[in-house]
């Protein structure tokens, strides 16, 4: 019940004037965003449009242990990471983005046209979040193993059947 009312909460903060827009540009890197307590809606909204599936990163940075709730288009696409909180502190993005330490989460778009908003699901005070727009979603490798596993998996059929004849 509490999600559904900080969801709308969310929601209806997004019709708010006193947010700012702010459009994001795939490879541009980081866009700032600031809130000031748990529960906070960030002061910024974010929107893009892709011809392409592409990756929204969020981070946490400057005082580590924050966390937020992601939304796109109204719709909550889940939580940043859990972490520890810590008295770390970084203004370095990536730095954060990559560091256990900090909260972060990657999400995945398809083509379309997104509004991003969000909220500090859990916050040490006031604090600053980044998000950056990447294009291209990176292709998952075959492992090479997986070549070595086909004959085994043919000769393990190739037994089985024999022994039923």
């Amino acid at each position: 019940m509490k999600r559904i009312l900080i969801t709308l909460l969310v929601v209806f903060s997004m019709a708010n004037a006193n947010a700012a827009t702010k459009t994001l540009t795939s490879g541009a890197g980081w866009s700032d965003f600031n809130y000031y307590f748990t529960g906070d809606v960030w002061e910024d909204n974010f929107t893009f449009t892709i011809t392409e599936a592409s990756i929204l990163t969020v981070t946490d940075f400057r005082k580590a242990g924050d966390i937020f709730e992601v939304i796109s288009n109204g719709v909550s696409l889940g939580l940043t990471s859990l972490v520890n909180v810590s008295t770390d502190f970084t203004n370095d993005r990536d730095f954060a983005a990559a560091d256990a330490r900090w909260s972060s989460g990657a999400f995945n778009f398809s083509a379309g046209t997104y509004v991003i908003s969000g909220l500090a699901d859990f916050a040490i005070g006031d604090g600053a979040g980044a998000i950056r727009l990447d294009s291209g979603v990176p292709e998952i490798p075959v492992p090479a193993a997986l070549f070595l596993f086909a004959p085994a998996l043919l000769g393990f059929l190739g037994l089985r059947r024999k022994s039923s004849v």
